[in-house]
């Protein structure tokens, strides 16, 4: 359980660095429409993976902790509340980029308000909401190495 917990946590977090820092500044470099274009093609796919990558974590995340036995007041509990919190948080934050913001901008993208300055404060908005999860992935691997060495 634990190989496939970090399994699935390295496909969770490794397409959002792949994301951040390969795909978004590969892109820059093409046409607006086409930057677009692909961009939400790879996304649909990743948001696939991604999310099958989320129920992975969270079942075997269960199992994990139910055959730890944790003692939740000890160090190693207040460690896994503080984690429990992060991915609470990147889940939260993930529903929020994948299925209401992120739709709602490429609809805006592609209609006639793409233009509007609301759909530019949008287009702003949802990459700061990835790259605010992406450093709570970070901070989340850091505690499950806390944990682990614990």
């Amino acid at each position: 359980m634990v190989w496939l917990h970090i399994i699935a946590a390295m496909t969770w977090i490794g397409g959002m660095v792949f994301i951040s820092l390969v795909l978004s500044p590969a892109l820059r470099k093409l046409p607006q429409n086409s930057r677009s274009e692909l961009f939400q093609t790879v996304g649909t796919a990743a948001k696939a993976v991604g999310w099958i990558a989320v129920l992975i974590l969270l079942f075997t995340g269960a199992l994990n902790v139910l055959h730890l036995q944790v003692q939740w007041k000890a160090l190693i509990g207040r460690l896994l509340i503080a984690k429990l919190t992060l991915v609470t948080m990147m889940i939260v934050l993930s529903v929020l980029h994948d299925f209401i913001l992120g739709p709602l901008l490429s609809a805006r993208l592609q209609s006639s308000a793409a233009q509007d300055p609301s759909t530019r404060r949008l287009r702003q908005f949802v990459p700061w909401l990835a790259r605010i999860n992406l450093l709570l992935a970070l901070a989340v691997v850091y505690l499950a190495v806390l944990i682990a060495r614990s």
